[in-house]
């Protein structure tokens, strides 16, 4: 087994466990939240499955950036939210149930969208990326729908149980992102300066607030949806 194969393994567990985490602290009605509020649910899927991807697909069309970037770019615009983000959005203020239903919401649409978006980008801005609903499917069920349905279930049998350890799991998990994540930053750690100076860092900056701005925006009706 390679470094790489090890480190993707070690992200994708930590990813598994802090979702599984996540739902030893929710409920079947949080994870619903957003199928009840359809206005919400739409304003959600705009910013995330409309605005980004075409914000993206116009900054990879319009500028001269490198292959890789692209694909990053078009990849992270068209990604449900990352399963360590509910956390973030937890700490800050953020409602419980809002953000574990967005979750949950964006996850399940994202095994339908995210092909066909990258279809529609592929043909209208020649965008190299595709991916089939089958390998969708399979990324979202084991990293995101699987762990979080795993412990509602077990916060509903045993809510003690799940209460006790749903932090120290979360703990765990996030022990193991930053174990994951050091050898990838080492490694490239020599090349950070050569991003500099040729577009790379102001596309990811422009892409960071244009995303932040339109998250606020559409975050929701309340100011405590919006972090």
């Amino acid at each position: 087994m390679t470094l790489a194969s090890v480190v993707l393994l070690a992200l994708k567990t930590s990813i598994a466990v802090n979702v599984f985490a996540l739902g030893l602290n929710s409920t079947l009605l949080d994870a619903t939240h957003l199928f009840h509020r359809p206005k919400d649910l739409a304003k959600a899927f705009l910013s995330m499955n409309v605005v980004m991807p075409v914000f993206a697909a116009l900054m990879v069309s319009s500028f001269a950036l490198h292959p890789a970037l692209k694909i990053a770019l078009v990849a992270l615009s068209v990604a449900p939210i990352p399963p360590v983000l509910p956390n973030k959005a937890l700490k800050a203020g953020g409602r419980g149930s809002y953000t574990i239903g967005l979750l949950v919401a964006m996850s399940l649409l994202a095994i339908v969208v995210v092909p066909t978006v990258l279809q529609i980008l592929q043909r209208v801005f020649k965008v190299p990326i595709t991916m089939s609903v089958s390998s969708v499917s399979l990324i979202v069920v084991a990293t995101v729908l699987g762990p979080l349905v795993a412990g509602i279930c077990i916060h509903r049998i045993a809510p003690g149980f799940a209460l006790r350890f749903a932090n120290p799991l979360g703990l765990l998990s996030t022990v193991m992102l930053v174990v994951g994540a050091l050898p990838i930053l080492i490694t490239t750690f020599s090349s950070f300066g050569l991003l500099v100076g040729n577009g790379t860092i102001a596309t990811l900056v422009a892409f960071v607030v244009v995303g932040l701005a339109t998250g606020h925006l559409l975050g929701g009706p309340n100011p405590e949806d919006r972090p």
